[in-house]
């Protein structure tokens, strides 16, 4: 048996996310329910009507982008945790989308879902998303955020679809609302985490 082996070369393992020191996040157990509640909602009014229920009264859809209630919000963050950024965002199928940001860097208006902090944190529904420092945790040091971007400091909540008092109805995490620094940080406490 052994000598059947001998000259057979073995090809070497892929790298894992590990070894790339990059991992995107798994798909949500509820995504197909997540992604209807997103299209449903149609913050960004990109959905067209029912050809049969449209007419000439109805009105055109009105997007919440850069609603100024939601840019009020993502200040307030900046503020109280001292960050460079602040963002309120929407995972779509493959992306990530703004619904207001404030001192992102100028022509980004979306980014690929798969290399997002936010993309983790909607898997933690009750909890959220806290990196200290993006370089030394090995899901996220080579990803875009932190190398294009310089992102090195991230805390995010998840943003749940509204349930409208429907006690039996999903929780189902829409995106988040996140705060963003170039400077790593030594801790992020409870309290912090609360406010946020």
């Amino acid at each position: 048996m052994r000598s059947e082996l001998e000259g057979v070369s073995r090809s070497p393992l892929p790298p894992t996310p590990f070894d790339n020191r990059l991992w995107a996040a798994p798909t949500p157990s509820n995504e197909l329910t997540r992604q209807a509640f997103v299209r449903e909602l149609d913050l960004f009014g990109t959905r067209n009507p029912t050809p049969s229920l449209a007419s000439s009264s109805s009105p055109s859809p009105t997007s919440l982008e850069d609603h100024p209630a939601f840019v009020k919000i993502v200040q307030k963050c900046r503020e109280l945790f001292n960050t460079k950024v602040g963002m309120l965002t929407v995972l779509d199928d493959e992306t990530q989308l703004f619904l207001a940001t404030g001192g992102m860097p100028d022509g980004v208006a979306s980014l690929p879902r798969s290399v997002t902090f936010c993309s983790h944190a909607i898997l933690n529904e009750d909890r959220g998303l806290v990196v200290l420092d993006s370089l030394k945790d090995w899901r996220f040091a080579n990803g875009v955020p932190t190398q294009d971007m310089g992102a090195r400091f991230y805390a995010g909540v998840p943003l749940l679809a509204p349930t409208f008092g429907n006690l039996d109805a999903p929780t189902v995490a829409l995106g988040t609302l996140c705060v963003v620094d170039d400077r790593p940080r030594g801790a992020f406490t409870k309290e912090e985490r609360e406010m946020l």
